[in-house]
């Protein structure tokens, strides 16, 4: 996994945002990667799908199918439990699928409760 700021074709993705494309992991400019492990823990999740699944089949499900892109986030959203405190996850996994469930992530999931269990389903795989 290679850590890059953002550069400026991806000028349309919101500022805060992280970007994974080609093992390559594309923070905010002026943002130490060191110190959001959480973050890296979720993109590097990014990294393993689309070595996987091929880095094109990985952009072409989550842009076009709602049902792929939550359970691409929900995994990686999982796989952030590592960096919280036990009685602080169930805050920070709601938080996770309001997101899911609105517009930061083209409202991947149906509801609130459809994020909380997809993620809960990838915590328990784990």
């Amino acid at each position: 996994m290679r850590l890059a700021p953002k550069p400026w074709w991806l000028f349309w993705y919101p500022r805060k945002t992280w970007v994974t494309w080609n093992g390559t992991v594309y923070h905010p400019r002026g943002v130490d990667p060191s110190t959001k492990p959480h973050f890296l823990t979720h993109e590097a999740v990014h990294v393993r799908q689309q070595s996987q699944m091929g880095r094109w089949t990985f952009l072409w499900k989550y842009v076009t199918d709602k049902s792929e892109r939550l359970d691409l986030e929900a995994e990686a959203f999982a796989a952030e439990k590592q960096h919280h405190t036990t009685e602080g996850w169930p805050s920070k996994r709601l938080k996770f699928a309001v997101e899911l469930a609105g517009k930061p992530y083209w409202s991947a999931a149906p509801s609130v409760q459809a994020a909380v269990d997809a993620i809960s389903r990838y915590e328990s795989a784990q």
